[in-house]
């Protein structure tokens, strides 16, 4: 090829430059613990989440706030776990990353439909939809989340939709049924 045919092929076909790309990450897991979410939680069920707070449990076993019940063994040199503890590292990480937008979800909530007490899973989904909003999603740009809505009182969650449906930072619903059978 001649230089002038090389020059033709590197020619854009759209006299526009491309746009930027815009990198999002749609499954970005927060660290919601009993002890993040007691603050927004009312009376009673604050004093549960106090009592869990600060206690040695393994990751997503938490009793009564993130049942589950692991059936792998550890494996030795698996890696570890990374974890951040506010907004500003989350931020960090996904630029670090390469990653502009951050869609936020639950981690120890994800199996929040096997939590048997009706009326304390209400109240755990309206804590971590305000620790949601307030801690993470209006504290840095570029982090969105999704709603937890409690399979557990139909009316109740969808009471909690409408009032986060104007949310900008709101950009979905997590319904979760992990352990509800029949569903």
């Amino acid at each position: 090829m001649t230089e002038d045919q090389l020059a033709d092929d590197a020619t854009p076909l759209s006299p526009d430059p491309p746009a930027p790309l815009v990198i999002v990450d749609a499954d970005v897991h927060v660290n919601d613990t009993p002890g993040a979410l007691a603050p927004y939680c009312e009376q009673p069920w604050r004093m549960s989440l106090q009592e869990l707070d600060g206690a040695s449990y393994p990751y997503l076993q938490v009793p009564g706030f993130a049942p589950n019940m692991r059936l792998d063994p550890p494996i030795p040199g698996q890696h570890p776990n990374r974890s951040v503890g506010n907004a500003a590292e989350m931020r960090a990480e996904l630029s670090e990353l390469g990653i502009d937008i951050g869609i936020l979800f639950p981690d120890h909530m994800l199996l929040f439909a096997a939590i048997p007490n009706i009326e304390y899973a209400t109240f755990l989904a309206r804590a971590y939809n305000r620790w949601l909003l307030e801690e993470w999603l209006r504290a840095e740009p570029g982090l969105y989340g999704v709603l937890l809505a409690a399979p557990q009182e139909p009316e109740a969650a969808a009471a909690e939709i409408r009032r986060y449906a104007t949310e900008e930072r709101i950009v979905g619903v997590y319904l979760p049924t992990a352990g509800v059978n029949p569903l």
